[in-house]
């Protein structure tokens, strides 16, 4: 930590000589400075300003320390929906190197801390689905956060307060319920150890654990509206009042960062080895004893070593100082478990050596990416396990489903080639991927969807209403989420509005079969849906895949729609026999309202592209009608037709 300022504290630890840091979230005083903390009996001293609590608004809600760098949340939330959401890594000399946006559902702890034998965080706080629950995030990837464990609210089962215990690698908390509790961090379960003193508010406190002396610091705020600094026994037998929080200071996270290890203790052993193979429950570590202490003093001679699994004892022993020990472990049960090392210089024990892993058989992850095209679904590799342990790579297969229904399964070649779809109902397509080995089965990785099916005859008049536009292919291409539908308010295809950057958006028309001889005829209208947004345009293309880098040849060129609708059309033949698509491509500028697409009419040319019986030709020209949803398409040719469900009562052919 870096002192931001100086107040009049001069010591630097607490009574009982551990360091302890404490974040800032309410004080008394008139101004308070939102920050680190260092806390001692004369007094807190500021350390380092909240890194961008003036930029965004709020303090940071949770931190740790890890690999040096102080690391943390900052969350914004009304009625438990997050508005806002970052994770933050600043080093040691207080300079922020990372302040990254996190999705608004993944989830979020309210309170957390940091395990360094598993490399993860947890915390209590809510799920992306808004239930409450224990939460788990690899330190590595603080977005990935998962549910250990979830209940309901009424069970008051939340930590609002939580620490990790480096010594029995379990962590602690206080719940709702008022009770200092044991906490499995594999299954969340909470064991009872006592009862918090009386007047305290159930509100988030810091604490953590101080390896030193083997206690935990905490920060309560009591109904008198006093705070306070205490230490409790990690049996919970004692809670002892350490000192008065002059200014009611409210800390909602502390931090310990002090190892129980001194210059005379060992150092560390060394994981050299690692032997599960395939899949087994039973194997062995490889673990180089030290030959020196943490101070960098020679040993020589025999020394100690102990190996925990999960917590608990498994084995121990002696050997020469700096030799190697293989440990064995048998029939463990498949899951994650903890392996921890430490080696031993008469009392003085170093630092603990974990590695945390799965053991057995590890589920496949699913696919990456998913491709459905108009002829095969591809799909990437899988190499690994949920959990990173051992997959039976050498016979992977993957079952592949067409709208959820079995259509193929093949060994680990990533392609599979169908033509099947080319005379089946035209309708929306979506295909998974199932990943299956050592009789575990991945989750479902869907691909985008495609309409594909029976071609239509190029004769076509679409409003487009519902059933046209769900029979189109939609591709996000800029994947922000706003993209092409059926809008039931304007009754035909809509564009979305765009947020922050350029649209990029396709709807790709049903299959149709085209002959290489016949000239066609394509027109559509267009308009925009909103006269104060007008920086909108679109294209018109064809290719023989419904893809949008297959679409290079250009039907109708960029153009410039406006609020009052317009009807664009064209002429053109193909090289060739054959299915193709017709794809129409919006790429307005940013934030723009969006396009209404409506009056799709491609027949040959020459021909009228409205189904049913010829029109008698009328002995005087038709008049224009003026009914609202009723459209002129040609008024040179005298050709009527419905839009957005209007109802034609007269239609001249000359």
């Amino acid at each position: 930590m870096v002192a931001a300022s100086a107040t009049h504290a001069t010591e630097t630890t607490m009574p009982g000589g551990s360091t302890i840091y404490a974040s800032l979230w309410s004080s008394n005083e008139s101004t308070p400075a939102y920050g680190i903390y260092r806390l001692a009996a004369d007094g807190p001293q500021l350390m380092l300003a909240d890194p961008k609590g003036s930029q965004v608004g709020y303090p940071m809600r949770s931190g740790w320390i890890a690999d040096g760098k102080l690391c943390g949340y900052y969350v914004k939330e009304s009625y438990s929906v997050v508005d806002e959401h970052y994770y933050i890594e600043v080093n040691a000399d207080g300079e922020t190197t990372r302040f990254d946006p996190l999705p608004d559902d993944c989830g979020y702890m309210f309170a957390a801390t940091y395990n360094p034998d598993d490399r993860c965080i947890y915390g209590y706080g809510l799920t992306g689905e808004y239930s409450y629950a224990l939460l788990k995030a690899p330190a590595d990837n603080p977005g990935a956060i998962s549910s250990v464990r979830e209940f309901e609210w009424e069970a008051d089962e939340e930590c609002l307060s939580i620490a990790y215990n480096t010594s029995d690698q379990t962590l602690y908390g206080v719940n709702a319920r008022g009770q200092f509790v044991k906490i499995d961090k594999s299954t969340g379960l909470q064991t009872n150890l006592a009862n918090v003193p009386d007047g305290t508010q159930g509100i988030i406190s810091g604490m953590c654990y101080a390896p030193k002396e083997n206690l935990f610091y905490w920060n309560p705020l009591f109904s008198s509206g006093n705070s306070a600094i205490y230490t409790i026994t990690p049996d919970g037998a004692t809670f002892t009042k350490v000192l008065d929080c002059d200014h009611n200071e409210q800390y909602n996270f502390m931090i310990c960062p002090d190892k129980a290890a001194t210059a005379e203790s060992p150092a560390p052993p060394v994981i050299k080895a690692i032997n599960f193979e395939g899949g087994a429950t039973s194997g062995s570590f490889t673990i180089t004893l030290p030959s020196a202490t943490a101070g960098t003093q020679p040993l020589s001679g025999e020394i100690g070593w102990i190996a925990l699994l999960d917590g608990e004892t498994a084995s121990q022993g002696t050997a020469e100082a700096g030799s190697d020990v293989t440990v064995d472990f048998t029939s463990l049960s498949e899951g994650y478990h903890l392996f921890t090392f430490r080696a031993l210089n008469g009392p003085a024990a170093s630092e603990n050596t974990s590695h945390n892993m799965w053991t057995g058989i590890d589920t496949p992850l699913p696919t990456a990416k998913v491709t459905l095209t108009h002829d095969r679904v591809m799909w990437e590799p899988v190499t690994e396990g949920v959990h990173g342990g051992w997959v039976d790579l050498d016979n992977l297969e993957y079952e592949i489903l067409l709208n959820d229904e079995h259509s193929f399964s093949q060994p680990a070649i990533n392609l599979w080639g169908y033509h099947q779809l080319a005379t089946a109902e035209l309708r929306r397509y979506t295909a998974s991927v199932l990943v299956k080995a050592g009789g575990k089965t991945s989750a479902a990785a869907y691909s985008n969807e495609l309409a594909l099916g029976t071609p239509l005859q190029p004769s076509l008049a679409l409003v487009p209403d519902r059933d046209d536009v769900e029979k189109m292919s939609v591709i996000d291409v800029n994947g922000d989420g706003r993209t092409w539908s059926y809008s039931l308010f304007q009754e035909c295809a809509k564009s979305s509005f765009g947020s922050g950057i350029p649209m990029d958006d396709w709807l790709i028309l049903s299959p149709v079969d085209f002959k290489a001889e016949t000239s066609y005829t394509l027109s559509i209208d267009v308009q925009t849906c909103n006269q104060a947004y007008p920086d909108e345009s679109m294209r018109v293309c064809i290719a023989d895949r419904p893809e949008p880098e297959a679409m290079t040849r250009e039907l109708i060129a960029t153009f410039r729609p406006e609020r009052e609708i317009h009807t664009w059309s064209t002429d053109f033949t193909l090289p060739a026999d054959g299915t193709y698509y017709i794809g129409f491509h919006t790429n307005s500028a940013p934030d723009q309202e969006g396009l209404l697409l409506s009056n799709i009419l491609l027949h040959p040319t020459g021909e009228s592209s409205i189904h049913g019986p010829a029109a008698e030709p009328a002995a005087e020209p038709a008049e224009y009608f003026t009914t609202q949803g009723i459209k002129t398409l040609n008024p040179s040719g005298g050709i009527f037709i419905m839009r957005r469900g209007a109802e034609v009562s007269k239609v001249y052919i000359p």
